[in-house]
């Protein structure tokens, strides 16, 4: 099982580096702010964690398990669970996938990616890891203008909290995820844009 914690992000740099530096220190409801989903961090719930040991998440499997052996077209393959949070929200939501062969061929080969960076132009070679992968799909909705994705939406105060807690050093799961974020991708660090300080622990993969 995985957890993704996710965030808000505005589009425009300039927006996000003005917030994360103190600059827009009120967000008014009336202001209009186009955000994007980021995915800031990856963690790992091993089958002896009691939140994966749970009925609801136990029962989830079973029934998307006993879907997938009903059709020829599915049976067999493995069956994950995800999960996505905020940080500190406690609302989060989970869900079952199949993992499909191309996937699984995609890890084994583990052939490291080359990523334009939407902003500075400048094509990355980055490594096969989980984090790589991370930063690849931020750069693809980064890069997502016309919203193809539908994965933009007007920030929320909430959302501009996050960042200005990263940029003030609040010691917050979601501010701490996006610190994190930025002092491993490269939009962040070709712009010599992190916190001073800022801590980067990798998960074991």
């Amino acid at each position: 099982m995985a957890r993704f914690d996710v965030a808000i992000e505005p589009t425009d740099m300039s927006n996000f580096l003005a917030i994360f530096g103190g600059e827009k220190s009120k967000l008014g409801m009336s202001e209009k702010m186009e955000g994007m989903l980021q995915i800031n961090s990856f963690s790992l719930i091993r089958p002896t964690d009691p939140l994966f040991r749970s009925s609801t998440i136990q029962n989830m499997w079973r029934q998307a398990r006993t879907k997938a052996d009903a059709d020829p077209a599915s049976a067999g393959r493995s069956i994950g669970m995800m999960e996505f949070g905020n940080g500190d929200g406690n609302h989060t939501i989970t869900f079952a996938v199949h993992i499909v062969p191309a996937a699984l061929h995609l890890v084994r080969k583990s052939e490291p990616w080359i990523v334009k960076d939407p902003i500075t132009g400048q094509e990355t070679l980055l490594p096969f890891s989980i984090y790589s992968c991370l930063e690849y799909m931020n750069m693809h909705i980064r890069a997502d203008k016309k919203d193809q994705l539908l994965l933009r939406a007007p920030m929320r105060p909430s959302d501009v909290q996050i960042i200005r807690d990263a940029g003030a050093g609040v010691d917050s799961r979601a501010a701490n995820f996006m610190i994190d974020k930025m002092c491993r991708e490269s939009v962040f660090t070709l712009l010599a844009v992190g916190p001073k300080g800022a801590r980067y622990v990798p998960i074991v993969e």
